[in-house]
């Protein structure tokens, strides 16, 4: 309240001296002089001049005023400097925000990434994945479970139920007999991708791709069938078919079994007619081979070089290319074969030897990195071989037209014996001396060729042949 009364008092002196500060001067008026003094409440100017009693006005009105203006001064300064601050204040709070909404984006992508390379290499999580393959428009890549540890197996009516749907018929037709033509044979397959991929034995489609063939699947319905490779070493072979939707088979690490484990086998003994039968049996041996024994089935034993699962499971003409199924419903083998002569000897190819072989064909159209003669051979037993008179080795049955065997003498009938100075009664012995090579190494071959006349000597030469990249047709 003083203070805006001194306010006052200085703003109408500094008014008073400003317009009639002469006239105080010149009439000497000490009347008004005595008003001036007595208004500005300036006790201490008795007997000073009007010219002292100004110039103290006019000095506190002075002060007082440049007082008021510091004080504006301060209080705009702090205005703005409020301003300011409540800038900054918003602009921090709007960097904040905008850098957790950013750093919260980053965290999210980089997890969602880290999950989903978490599931696509996790086969507990991805039991099947498509990916390119040589023209295909996906591929099928077949991925082995680890067998569980537990006692939670299932019932063999469970797992029929869960696997009848992943099991087909295959049918081979001859095309060169038109429409009159009848089925030169029949097998099993089993579905592995729900785009139409389905394995079988390389047999079954007569270990060529000249054949017509036909898938039906378990509801009955019948799709023509494109070949996508085959490989007669392991007896596997890749087909597709023009469908989705369908239950794709899921697979266990076959590195895991153990003899003596309780097993089922599904497939189509016998042909259509008998599709989907259900055998049971358990594991009688592992890592068996066939090249020596004489199987009801010789296009599926005579080339292979494939450790085998044993089984007591029924498997009969028509099984091959079936599953061998664990009591969890995982497929542990592809039924390929069985030993005639014998009851309750049939053989499955591994589940991971089925993996690798399948994933490369449908990749590349044939097992990759591997060489070849270019021709077919048939392994002598030791009985055969007695009888004829003749040493045990690999009879030539074809010569590919690929092939520089012919060109550089080798004859249909002639019988392998050595390659590369190794003895090769066998086509495990062949196989393992080819995998040493590369393509365009040349390599010889001993051979021992009867005479076209009796009475003449049989004769052993050697032969330089040329090897060639092998895409699965012949040796």
């Amino acid at each position: 309240m003083n203070d805006k009364f001194n306010e006052n008092e200085n703003l109408n002196g500094h008014l008073d001296s400003g317009s009639e500060s002469n006239n105080y001067n010149a009439k000497n008026n000490h009347s008004e002089d005595k008003d001036l003094i007595s208004w500005s409440n300036e006790s201490s100017f008795k007997n000073d001049s009007n010219n002292k009693k100004h110039q103290v006005s006019t000095n506190s009105h002075y002060l007082n005023t440049k007082k008021n203006e510091n004080n504006k001064d301060k209080t705009n300064q702090k205005s703005s400097m409020d301003i300011r601050k409540n800038k900054m204040d918003k602009g921090l709070k709007v960097f904040l925000i905008t850098s957790t909404i950013v750093f919260g984006a980053l965290f999210f992508i980089f997890g969602a990434s880290t999950l989903a390379n978490f599931l696509k290499n996790n086969p507990n999580f991805n039991p099947l994945s498509l990916g390119e393959s040589n023209g295909n428009s996906s591929s099928a890549i077949i991925h082995t479970f680890d067998i569980p540890e537990n006692e939670n197996a299932k019932t063999a009516e469970e797992i029929y139920q869960e696997i009848a749907p992943s099991i087909v018929g295959v049918v081979t037709y001859n095309p060169s007999a038109g429409l009159i033509s009848a089925a030169t044979g029949q097998g099993s397959g089993i579905i592995i991708s729900s785009d139409g991929y389905v394995v079988t034995n390389a047999h079954v489609i007569g270990n060529s791709n000249k054949y017509n063939v036909t898938v039906v699947t378990s509801d009955h319905k019948e799709y023509s069938a494109k070949i996508i490779g085959f490989d007669t070493r392991t007896d596997l072979a890749v087909l597709k078919i023009d469908a989705s939707g369908l239950k794709a088979a899921s697979f266990g690490n076959s590195d895991q079994l153990s003899v003596g484990a309780s097993v089922l086998a599904i497939g189509n003994p016998g042909g259509l007619e008998f599709s989907n039968s259900l055998t049971r049996g358990v594991i009688s041996a592992l890592n068996r081979s066939l090249s020596s024994i004489n199987s009801g089935n010789a296009n599926s034993s005579a080339n292979t070089t494939v450790k085998y699962i044993q089984t007591d499971a029924a498997i009969n003409p028509g099984n091959s290319g079936g599953a061998l199924l664990n009591m969890y419903g995982q497929v542990i083998g592809i039924n390929s074969s069985k030993v005639s002569d014998y009851e309750g000897m049939g053989f499955a190819i591994p589940s991971n030897t089925v993996k690798t072989v399948v994933d490369d064909i449908i990749k590349n159209g044939y097992v990759s990195g591997r060489v070849k003669m270019g021709i077919s051979v048939r392994a002598l037993s030791a009985y055969e071989a007695q009888i004829n008179n003749v040493p045990q080795g690999l009879v030539v049955m074809e010569i590919a037209a690929g092939s520089n065997a012919g060109i550089n003498g080798l004859k249909v009938g002639d019988i392998i014996t050595k390659f590369s100075g190794v003895d090769t009664r066998n086509t495990s012995a062949l196989y393992n001396e080819l995998s040493k090579h590369k393509p365009g190494d040349t390599v010889s071959i001993t051979i021992y060729r009867l005479s076209a006349v009796r009475t003449e000597e049989a004769i052993t030469l050697d032969i330089n042949i040329t090897l060639i990249e092998d895409k699965g047709e012949v040796q």
